[in-house]
């Protein structure tokens, strides 16, 4: 699929290059959201400490440049919950700004795979905190960092959850603008099974409420570049659920390959690559199927309007493209026909004699399922060129 550079990005290069928006320092984490790398916290709370009058703290889980989380207990309820404290030194309108936004955000979805929100407020001290569902997991950075770059089906299955999520979060109105691995929790449920959890929406965008305009004309950026779509990188205002569509594809491509499509040490660089790069393709490099690359690559177009119009449908592809490969459920053992494709009348191979296969349709720009054993069979058994890498490198 042909791809093209954004219109004018030359000249905002020029642009962004004079501004402090994005640092030219050589630093592999340019995380601009949440992160913000791994500044130590100053010791400011301790376990035990009462918040509010409610909550006590039992013990610190996570630590980051903007503040703390901590496991602590709702002493009147005796609920076990999950608190994230704000550093003092950091306390500003704007950064108090995170956890409304992030309350509020919450506050409009009640989805199993999002993180709940319970409670918002101040400490004594004035410190802003908030108080969510506890979630014992591991984040699917640490799944991908232990276990390096996974199968198609396996990638797929864990993040057709996340798809659904938050395609229910746009229909609220909430667009996340930080969809990566490391906002992605695993929940350990019965028989194996693992649950996606969407976490982080401090930095969302809600479609309803009225953004600031300062926020573009200085190239104000949210997000994590790794993941960012080029409006995004750009701090352009027409930011909308398509942006996921592209962090959502961006986490899966780092899921098949090991790295994400656009990944540099240098921030101006990687600003560059989002906007003027193709999207290396994965077929050659690490032998992914040129049907799921079609789904994957139409989700990095550089416009939002060619792109996924919706996180459904592209759930509704990656479904099709899972049950040709006779995976009939997600990670968390959800029907994929229950979920993603009660549109159709599917036909299995039992009752057709033959494996569904997802081909590409270039004028309904969707995939549907036709039928090709042969073609699958050649796909499957050809012999594979002299030089040619199965893994990526």
């Amino acid at each position: 699929m042909a791809r093209t550079a954004v219109q004018g990005a030359g000249e905002i290069m020029s642009r962004i290059e004079t501004t402090d928006a994005w640092s030219s320092t050589d630093d592999s984490s340019w995380d601009l959201g949440e992160g913000f790398g791994e500044s130590p916290c100053s010791v400011h709370y301790q376990d035990g400490d009462l918040i509010a009058g409610k909550y006590r703290l039992l013990r610190k889980i996570g630590e980051g440049a903007m503040g703390t989380v901590w496991v602590a207990t709702n002493v009147a309820v005796e609920s076990t919950v999950a608190i994230k404290l704000m550093r003092p030194e950091l306390r500003s309108p704007e950064l108090t700004d995170y956890f409304h936004r992030e309350a509020r955000a919450a506050g409009r979805m009640n989805h199993a795979e999002i993180v709940r929100v319970f409670d918002l407020g101040e400490t004594a001290d004035g410190d802003p905190y908030l108080v969510m569902e506890l979630i014992e997991g591991e984040s699917l950075r640490s799944v991908l960092a232990r276990e390096g770059r996974m199968t198609p089906e396996r990638a797929i299955s864990l993040l057709l959850p996340v798809a659904g999520a938050m395609h229910a979060a746009h229909e609220k109105g909430v667009v996340h603008r930080d969809l990566k691995p490391d906002n992605v929790m695993l929940v350990r449920r019965g028989g194996g099974r693992l649950q996606p959890k969407v976490v982080d929406f401090g930095v969302a965008k809600l479609v309803a409420e009225r953004e600031e305009s300062s926020a573009s004309a200085s190239f104000e950026v949210f997000g994590t570049p790794d993941y960012m779509p080029p409006e995004q990188a750009l701090a352009l205002p027409t930011v909308d659920r398509r942006a996921d569509v592209w962090s959502f594809c961006a986490m899966m491509y780092e899921l098949l390959s090991g790295r994400p499509p656009f990944s540099s040490r240098n921030a101006l660089d990687g600003l560059r690559a989002v906007l003027q790069d193709a999207v290396p393709s994965l077929v050659d490099a690490c032998d992914l199927d040129a049907d799921l690359w079609a789904i994957l690559e139409r989700g990095l177009q550089k416009e939002a309007s060619a792109r996924w119009s919706s996180l459904r449908e592209l759930g509704e592809a990656l479904a099709a493209w899972l049950w040709s490969r006779d995976v009939r459920e997600d990670a968390r053992g959800v029907s994929l026909q229950g979920e993603w494709l009660p549109y159709e009348e599917i036909c299995t191979p039992v009752s057709c004699g033959e494996t569904p296969r997802l081909s590409w349709v270039e004028e309904r720009g969707r995939p549907s399922r036709r039928w090709s054993s042969r073609r699958r069979a050649h796909r499957l058994h050809r012999p594979r060129p002299q030089g040619e890498q199965a893994a990526c490198h």
